[in-house]
């Protein structure tokens, strides 16, 4: 996917969101008394270096708007490997029905390294590195059960592999009851 698409759906998100935002009253801004036990998110994912890919996601509340998610990632390239990734995800004031949040977690990244010899050709080789990321993103509930959720991160890895970022886009289900 090109950048070009990549930022018109985000913009199209955001002004769903946006516009979300406006037709609702905004909620009050107290702990919540209903926890959602558990809440999984299927997303596909386009980025840079080696960061497009598809996966799933498991978010279960910790406190009032701290949650812990856990994360796992097929990355879509010719060589490719399960990436994964332990997160927390703080909750900011919502404007209305949308749930604005930052994330930042460290997991396993896996990532393709391409060698070339001369006269030889090239080859592509699969490895893996300690990685930490960060960024931000939003929810957007459609009912109690269903929802939409868009993200934008950056990830680092320790001592070797590339800078990477990605843009994420998922469908959220809340299992088990409960609404957000």
């Amino acid at each position: 996917m090109s950048a070009f698409r990549a930022a018109s759906l985000t913009g199209v998100l955001l002004a769903l969101a946006t516009s979300a935002g406006a037709q609702s009253p905004p909620a009050p801004d107290s702990p919540r008394t209903d926890r959602v036990p558990v809440e999984v998110s299927t997303f596909l994912s386009v980025g840079g270096n080696d960061t497009s890919g598809t996966g799933v996601t498991a978010r279960m509340p910790i406190v009032a708007r701290l949650s812990f998610e856990a994360e796992a990632e097929w990355r879509l390239e010719a060589v490719s490997g399960i990436s994964a990734s332990g997160n927390l995800v703080l909750d900011l004031r919502k404007p209305g029905r949308v749930t604005p949040y930052v994330i930042g977690g460290a997991g396993i990244d896996r990532y393709t390294v391409g060698f070339g010899w001369p006269g030889h050709g090239t080859t592509t080789q699969l490895t893996s590195a300690l990685s930490f990321n960060g960024g931000g993103g939003v929810r957007i509930p459609i009912n109690a059960r269903w929802g939409m959720r868009a993200d934008g991160r950056i990830s680092e890895d320790i001592g070797r592999g590339p800078t990477r970022w990605r843009v994420f886009y998922g469908v959220t289900a809340n299992v088990g009851g409960g609404s957000d």
